[in-house]
């Protein structure tokens, strides 16, 4: 409470907010679920989960609902369903954590792994769970303890797979480098029992068949049958093609049957007995698949980030689980009348969202990787985003319809990034070889071409002059006069390539940024540094000014993958926002200030509404930037709403008294 002859409360209704917190965790909202690396299904076909760089996800396999967001600080890098009870093993980071699938609440949290955990596997009875990590070892663990049991070490190399034998007596891991090699354990006593000869390949993934003997996939694409016992080659599976494509899993459907799916989406059937090739399915590039024991169907994930549930042999789409996203954003953005957030990437389609609800209102697709600018026109109207090769160029797009409006093309290199001129006549797109080219929206003609010399596309357009900015070489800015071409200057500093250039709202100062760290704001007009600006120990990812130029939001990389906001006349940080787990890359402000986006390998809103109200308190006067102001005689009377905008007078003379702002929702 302020020591005044008056005195107020701040206080937020529509949550519970702190009041000035150095470290913010919670964000308001999430937009999409990050991309999809891992998937698998239950063996009774009851449930999908995916993971990723978001987290993990339980899925209805049956209406293809999603059933519980599983509560995983971290990447999701492997997970493995029971066979036998309600339990699903996910691992993150140097953790096993086992989930009820019925509640989505964790049952159990397995500790002991120094490195990144890779594979997860049930043994057959699902008593056991096995994990295969990168340092160096496979551990076996109790379900019912939650303890380790077992552990067989391979020095020198991570293990990149493991396999557990139908009778659960034997243990079979890959090591991925240094040895390479492919070695079978007596689970008990943990002894080596027998190593796999290398010859032409390396191995990648190994199972153990139901005759107890063990297949083994190399980097040369071949499946091969090994004698467990002896180590002797009994058959290979061969017929697997295509230059980049990989193996993604490898299951039997059957005993009579062999089946792989590639990373090109490709499944390939064989008879186990004899080794003949017996179909082949061809499929379109998947990000993961996997198999389902016992069944003729995959599970998989592609670059459109949706996940198909298919069965064979005809590889027909049964279910599609709808909502993962790009795990690396190029551009957020809100709407200006607060109603959607905008957001895309490394996928197909950039993405436009309901704000309240966070569900997805329609996509704008794209060609190629996906877009490297995802930005509302100035009214909001119109979006822009920007298509690869082979036929490179920018689209807009009607906000409301989802109709193509105009293409933007040239003849060249990937467009690198794209923005609006601040009355939304021009566009701006920087070209992967170094140019910039500028068009009318409203014709699509090309206006003019700035060679700028820099491979990434940080742009600005002046508010109030002929003046653009862009990324010049690796660490340079160039300024030009973008109506007569003119070069006028070159910003040059030695830390690392570019990561922002923002010209103020009221276009008295640029700012650029550079990735190492350093962040310089500038006289536009006589090229004078006016100051520095601090920033964090972590590369610099992004920066943005707030629409009424007080804050400076920036995004920032390994190893913190925060966002900060700061007051940017004072160059104080204000607020840190914790949580991503990877780069922030993308960042937004809502038009009045209150919210904003942060991008990585998931888009979050967060609040800063009790920052944007700047209530003040003054000898004659009370003062604030956003909300209603509210009185109360006294705290056990109801509040009243006053009429009267900001500044609200006030008076030494008048008793004690008590004011509140009530802030928007959004």
């Amino acid at each position: 409470m302020v020591q005044h002859p008056l005195a107020f409360v701040l206080s937020i209704l529509f949550a519970a907010f702190p009041a000035l917190a150095d470290v913010v965790t919670t964000s308001k909202r999430l937009f999409g679920l990050g991309d999809a690396t891992v998937v698998a299904a239950s063996p009774d076909l009851r449930y999908i989960t995916t993971g990723g760089q978001g987290g993990a996800f339980l899925w209805n396999a049956t209406d293809g609902t999603l059933l519980h967001r599983l509560d995983v600080e971290w990447w999701a890098t492997a997970l493995a369903f029971s066979p036998t009870t309600n339990l699903l093993a996910v691992a993150t980071r140097q953790r096993i954590l086992l989930f009820d699938t019925e509640s989505g609440k964790q049952a159990a949290e397995l500790l002991g792994h120094d490195g990144e955990i890779y594979r997860l596997t049930f043994s057959p009875d699902g008593q056991r769970l096995i994990s295969a990590s990168s340092d160096n070892t496979a551990r076996v663990w109790s379900i019912a303890t939650g303890l380790q049991e077992h552990q067989v070490h391979t020095p020198g190399s991570p293990i990149g797979d493991v396999s557990i034998s139908r009778d659960g007596q034997k243990l079979a891991t890959v090591d991925t480098f240094l040895t390479n090699c492919v070695k079978i354990w007596d689970v008990e006593t943990e002894r080596l029992l027998q190593v796999i000869p290398k010859t032409n390949w390396t191995g990648q993934w190994c199972r153990f068949a139901p005759d107890g003997n063990l297949l083994v996939v190399g980097s040369d694409r071949t499946v091969v049958l090994w004698n467990a016992e002896t180590a002797v080659q009994m058959r290979a599976f061969t017929g697997v093609t295509g230059a980049v494509s990989m193996i993604s899993d490898l299951w039997m459907p059957n005993d009579q049957t062999l089946a792989a799916i590639a990373s090109d989406g490709n499944v390939y059937l064989w008879n186990f007995e004899t080794a003949a090739l017996t179909l082949k399915i061809t499929g379109t590039n998947l990000v993961a698949a996997a198999g389902v024991p016992g069944d003729f169907l995959t599970v998989s994930s592609a670059m459109d980030w949706n996940v198909r549930l298919r069965q064979l042999p005809g590889n027909d789409v049964i279910r599609t689980f709808k909502g993962h996203t790009t795990s690396v954003q190029a551009g957020v953005a809100f709407s200006p009348d607060g109603r959607y957030v905008l957001t895309g990437g490394t996928e197909i389609s950039t993405r436009l969202w309901d704000r309240k609800t966070a569900q997805p209102v329609r996509e704008f697709t794209g060609t190629g990787i996906g877009t490297m600018a995802a930005i509302f026109s100035p009214n909001g109207s119109n979006i822009l985003t920007t298509i690869g090769l082979p036929t490179p160029g920018a689209r807009l797009w009607n906000t409301e319809s989802g109709e193509l409006i105009r293409e933007f093309r040239w003849t060249g290199s990937w467009p690198m990034g794209a923005i609006f001129s601040p009355d939304g006549t021009k566009i701006a797109v920087h070209e992967q070889v170094g140019n910039v080219r500028i068009f009318d929206v409203t014709t699509g003609a090309s206006i003019r071409t700035l060679a700028s010399g820099a491979f990434y596309g940080e742009m600005a357009f002046s508010p109030n002059a002929p003046l653009f900015a862009t990324t010049s070489g690796q660490s340079g800015v160039a300024l030009f006069n973008y109506v007569t071409g003119q070069h006028l200057h070159t910003f040059f500093l030695d830390a690392g390539p570019v990561s922002a250039v923002e010209f103020s709202p009221d276009g008295q100062t640029l700012l650029i940024a550079w990735s190492e760290g350093g962040i310089h704001l500038f006289n536009p007009e006589t090229f004078a540094l006016r100051r520095e600006f601090p920033s964090k120990p972590a590369f610099l990812e992004a920066v943005k000014f707030s629409p009424n130029g007080k804050y400076l939001l920036t995004g920032e990389g390994w190893p913190l993958f925060t966002a900060t906001l700061w007051d940017a006349e004072r160059s104080e940080e204000l607020r840190s926002f914790a949580g991503h787990k990877w780069v922030v890359s993308a960042l937004a402000f809502s038009a009045n200030n209150a919210s904003i986006l942060t991008g990585a390998e998931l888009v979050r809103e967060w609040s800063i509404a009790d920052l944007a109200a700047n209530l003040q308190i003054h000898p004659t006067q009370i003062t604030w930037s956003l909300g209603q102001l509210q009185h109360t005689p006294n705290l056990s009377t109801d509040w009243q709403t006053l009429t009267n905008a900001s500044p609200y007078p006030i008076s030494k003379n008048l008793p004690t008294d008590f004011f509140r702002l009530r802030l928007p929702e959004d």
